[in-house]
Formats: structure tokens, C-alpha cells, sequence
């Protein structure tokens, strides 16, 4: 460039290179000039006949233009009217496209990340969201893209989330151990709130609830799980409503609040789960015939993302009739009330309340591979006097360590609630208790329950309808405390370390 401007200046008068040099340091001016939402390429100059669009083949001299490769970054927010600690944030790229895009946000530093959820990404535009706001605070955030070895960073943009609604009941904190990062807990307000609706929601590790849906469909009287889909970009919920044959419903929520699709479910019970590739597997009563009297059993349905369905398990071809809780009504025999599916060996785990038991199933041939409690155990119980569990609900299986949510734990012949684990020796055909945990003062949870082993080791007890979730560690130590006020409780649990 110094050779070509020595060129354009030689023979010049005096005047003529001071013109010169004036209109040379306008252009320099104009070329240094950067917008807060701009990168420039300036290593080899490119031809017209390079650029995307354009046909004009001919030699003439304006073919020799140098194109500066600059490309610009434009982002805008839009705040959610359902969720309003949502915000869906856009960019346009225009003067070419980048490799890859992401968000950067948070309250003080931007030391949080979303991604580009735009499919398929074509570097020319994309969007995210900001998740995990907390009601009423502030927040910046800005749009980075890679173009080749060039960075591009728009300028900051300000937010500021909305309130939390007003239809959800007063919850209390308890931190122990400041300064720990805690994962997202996704759950419910099982039941409504001086008459608000019960609704789904996401609890950060704070304590403070940063996403609900506070809008049930009508009639609707509890809200008993809540699963963040596998690509998080969605809430499934199961609602319950109080017609003649208690109707269940699923909704599937957008992150922004948007209703994206709705089931109803008949003869329904209370917990599903949802596949990665998207399938619901559902836990539905199945009814048969004993003598004079109908009996209500228990399968697995799936609803694939095409709409089919298929049975995958029945409790009447695989378990025989043994009637184990005398409190049950006799018609309600097994009672299948949670569900967990294990990508790992393509297996579905379920609790079945009525006759004391958790058992594994073989997805693709409805085979019980084991069972874990009741009259046909496959595991004999040992460590404790008292039965394996009672009436349990929320259960977690981690290799051979299984923890259960015991809702009638005899203790001193007063049936109180626990958490319990058990290590399962295959070989050995034994159950060993190997952790428990009594809250104190004691609880009774008839209704629901759940339990998390967490990554820490601690674990997630969720005593539901009583209104109380706690973290405790190895040792039986409380380090992290919520509870409801009257009237409210927590629906089933699931954690995740982001929900982006």
C-alpha cells in the first residue's frame, strides 16, 4: 500500500500532495471508524467478482475495488408477557455471516452464556433466551460471533425481569452453606394458593423462582410434575383435573410461555416421563377382571412424536394378583405412581405404591427385570428391621444405589416419612440399607415425594404436600432449606445444572 501511495504522489506539487494527503487521511478516517457492533477484515483487499450475488465478469477497471469485509452485528429483545423473567433475544448479521453466535449475560458480570437456538443456524441471523432471571433484578447482556479469526460484540443491552406472580404462596429460604452453586430444581406448586392456579415452576439455587406458568387451563386442581424437555427448550407438565374419572392432561410450555402442544390423557396416573427423541411414556390404569369384581392395574404407554402409541408393559402379564396394602381401596391393586426412563440400558424404572415395590422393566420386551420390595422381591432386605419401604412414591437410581421417597416409614410404630437408600447386591439377591435420612421435627407426607442424589452426594428430599424441600448431606446435615407457607407444597422434582 506505502509503494502504490508513493506512486499516486510522485511528480506532484507542493499543493498537490497536501490535497492529497487530505483527501488519503479522510479515507484512513473513514476506514478506522468502528461501531460498537462491527468488525472489519483488512488483510488482502477482495475483488467485486468475489462477493456472493455478484455476475459482472467483464475486466474493466472497477474490478480493481477493494471490498473491506465488514460485517455488522444488530440485536433487539423482546420480553415475554406470559413469563416475564424471560426475554427471547435476535440478531442479524448483514455484509456476510459468521461461524457460531452465542449470548452473554448476567446481573454484575456477564458470566453467563446462552446459545444460538435458531435451526438450522445459517450465520446470518439467530436467537436465545435469557433464562434464570431473577424477578425484579437487572440485567445486560450482548451477542458474540466468531467470523473466521474476527470477533464481533454488539454493544451491551439492559433488561430488567419482571415480578414473580402474585398466585404463588410464600416460600422461605434457609442457606447453610453460602457461596455453594446449587443446581436448578424444576417442580411444581402442586396445588394452588388462596385460590390461585398450581402451576409449574423452576427454583434457582437460591431459592428464587425464576420460571412458572401461572396460566392452568380451566378446572384444573393440581399440578404434579414438571420436566424440562431434553433439548430445553420446553416445560412438559401433567395437570389434573377433578372430573368423574379424574382426567389428566399434558401441555408442553415453550421457555417463553407459548402452549406448543396439549394432550389429554384418559385413565391417566400421576407421572410421565419424556424420551430424548422427544416420546412421552406415560404411566395409564389398565383394567381386567377378577371373579366379580374389576381390578385396576397399571402399563406403560408411549406417545411417539408422530402421534402413534404403543403399550409397553402391563402389570396383569408380568405380576400376579397379591393384594399388599390393606389401607388400599380393593380395586386399586397396584398403583403405579412415578416413572423414570434410564437411557443407559433402555429401561424404564417405576414405583408401585400399593404393593410396596420399584421395579425395572426392559423397554423393548415389557420383561420386570428386577424388584426392589412387596411379595415378590427380588431383593431381600437387610440393615433394617422394618420393611424395605411403605406406600413410597420418588425414587433415584444411581448404578446399584437406589434412594426412595418412604411416605410410611414405621419409627417407634408411628408411620412418619423418610428418605432411604439401599445398595443392591445382584449377586448376593440383598437390599442393604445403607442411608437414611428422619427430618426433625418429624413429617408426614401421605401424598407424593420425591428424592435427587445430586452430584455433591447430597441429596434433594422433596416432602411435597407437607411443603418442605431440603438438602442434606451424607451425615443427615440440613445445608439448604425451602418451605412452603400453609396451604401450598412441591409437586415431584428434577435438577439440572443449566437451562440453556
Amino acid at each position: 500500500m506505502i509503494q502504490r501511495i508513493v506512486e499516486w504522489m510522485h511528480g506532484c506539487t507542493v499543493w498537490d500532495t497536501l490535497t492529497k494527503m487530505k483527501a488519503m487521511l479522510a479515507v484512513l478516517a473513514m476506514l478506522v471508524t468502528v461501531t460498537a457492533c462491527t468488525a472489519a477484515d483488512d488483510d488482502d483487499p477482495v475483488d467485486d467478482d468475489d462477493q456472493a450475488g455478484d455476475d459482472d465478469d467483464d475486466d474493466d477497471d472497477d474490478d480493481d475495488d477493494t471490498y473491506d469485509g465488514e460485517i455488522s452485528l444488530e440485536v433487539s429483545h423482546v420480553q415475554s408477557e406470559v413469563i416475564p423473567t424471560v426475554f427471547t433475544v435476535s440478531w442479524t448479521v448483514t455484509g456476510g455471516a459468521v461461524d457460531q453466535a452465542w449470548i452473554e449475560f448476567g446481573s454484575e458480570d456477564l458470566d453467563r452464556t446462552a446459545r444460538d437456538r435458531s435451526e438450522p443456524a445459517d450465520g446470518t441471523e439467530g436467537w436465545g433466551y435469557l433464562l434464570g432471571l431473577k424477578p425484579n433484578q437487572n440485567y445486560s447482556y450482548r451477542v458474540v460471533a466468531n467470523d473466521g479469526d474476527e470477533q464481533l460484540v454488539s454493544a451491551e443491552q439492559s433488561v430488567t425481569a419482571g415480578p414473580l406472580s402474585s398466585d404463588i404462596g410464600d416460600l422461605d429460604v434457609e442457606i447453610a452453606d453460602v457461596g455453594v452453586e446449587r443446581d436448578y430444581i424444576v417442580t411444581s406448586q402442586v396445588v394452588g394458593f388462596a385460590g390461585g392456579p398450581p402451576m409449574p415452576m423452576i427454583v434457582d439455587g437460591d431459592g428464587d423462582i425464576v420460571w412458572w406458568f401461572d396460566q392452568a387451563p380451566e378446572g384444573v386442581e393440581a399440578v404434579i410434575r414438571a420436566r424440562l424437555a431434553d433439548d430445553h427448550g420446553s416445560i412438559v407438565a401433567q395437570y389434573s383435573t377433578p372430573t368423574p374419572d379424574l382426567t389428566w392432561g399434558l401441555l408442553r410450555i415453550g421457555m417463553d410461555g407459548e402452549v406448543l402442544e396439549e394432550w389429554e390423557i384418559q385413565d391417566g396416573r400421576h407421572d410421565f416421563d419424556v424420551l430424548p427423541d422427544g416420546t412421552l411414556a406415560l404411566l395409564r390404569q389398565d383394567w381386567d377382571s377378577i371373579g366379580q369384581l374389576n381390578i385396576r392395574g397399571d402399563q406403560i404407554t408411549e406417545i411417539h412424536p408422530d402421534g402413534t402409541e404403543s403399550t409397553i408393559w402391563s402389570c396383569w402379564d408380568t405380576m400376579d394378583h397379591i393384594v399388599v396394602d390393606p389401607m388400599a381401596p380393593p380395586n386399586d391393586w397396584t398403583h403405579a405412581n412415578a416413572i423414570s426412563y434410564s437411557e443407559m440400558d433402555d429401561a424404564y424404572l417405576v414405583s408401585l405404591r400399593n404393593v410396596h415395590s420399584v421395579i425395572k422393566i426392559d423397554r423393548s420386551t415389557g420383561e420386570i427385570l428386577w424388584r426392589v420390595g412387596g411379595p415378590e422381591a427380588d431383593y431381600v432386605p437387610t440393615g433394617d428391621d422394618s420393611p424395605v419401604f411403605n406406600t413410597q412414591h420418588g425414587f433415584h437410581l444411581d448404578g446399584d444405589l437406589l434412594t426412595v421417597f418412604d411416605n410410611r416409614a414405621a419409627s417407634d410404630s408411628d408411620l412418619l416419612s423418610r428418605a432411604v437408600r439401599y445398595e443392591l447386591d445382584h449377586g448376593a439377591g440383598e437390599a442393604r440399607q445403607v442411608w437414611t435420612y428422619w427430618p426433625d421435627p418429624t413429617i408426614v407426607a401421605p401424598v407424593l415425594g420425591d428424592v435427587v442424589v445430586l452430584d455433591s452426594g447430597n441429596t434433594l428430599v422433596d416432602f411435597s404436600t407437607a411443603g418442605q424441600l431440603v438438602e442434606v448431606t451424607e451425615e443427615g446435615d440440613v445445608v439448604w432449606q425451602m418451605n412452603y407457607g400453609l396451604g401450598a407444597g412441591f409437586g415431584y422434582i428434577e435438577v439440572h445444572e443449566s437451562l440453556d
